[in-house]
């Protein structure tokens, strides 16, 4: 919910669908439509997206459990790209070397400490092997709400 919105705004959105969807998280039975995730401020895409990955939470954890990549198949969801794969590792999977160079807040804040002269990629390799822990760091310098896994 959080992908081109201020955490701010994906927090709110978050608190909506929490109060829609109260067994969220804790049951396999809560079912999602899309016209709800509407109503609490998410487009159409994103509202499908989220739907998409609802519906096919089983299916995807079987498939890696099977032996598939877990990016491989989270990319099989329309609306599902490098950002969200990239955030997936940072904040579900917690590995500690990502770096999601198309991440505008980011590179807003990257461009605030270093200035122009350097790009975010080349300073990011002295950062190795912890880039994900250097962008939190960065991502904090925004004065922006902490998103967590239960918001």
């Amino acid at each position: 919910m959080a992908q081109q919105v201020s955490t701010r705004m994906a927090r709110r959105m978050a608190e909506r669908v929490k109060a829609a969807y109260p067994r969220l998280g804790t049951s396999s039975d809560a079912a999602l439509d899309a016209k709800t995730l509407r109503t609490v401020g998410l487009s159409t895409r994103r509202a499908e997206c989220c739907v998409a990955i609802h519906e096919r939470s089983l299916q995807l954890t079987d498939a890696v459990a099977s032996g598939q990549d877990w990016a491989d198949v989270l990319k099989s969801i329309k609306g599902v790209g490098p950002w969200t794969i990239a955030v997936f590792q940072i904040f579900v999977l917690r590995e500690p070397d990502v770096l999601p160079v198309g991440d505008v807040g980011l590179q807003r804040a990257f461009l605030a400490l270093y200035g122009t002269t350097s790009t975010l990629a080349t300073v990011a390799e002295r950062w190795r092997p912890y880039r994900s822990v250097a962008c939190w760091y960065i991502w904090k310098t925004l004065g922006n709400e902490q998103l967590d896994s239960t918001t």
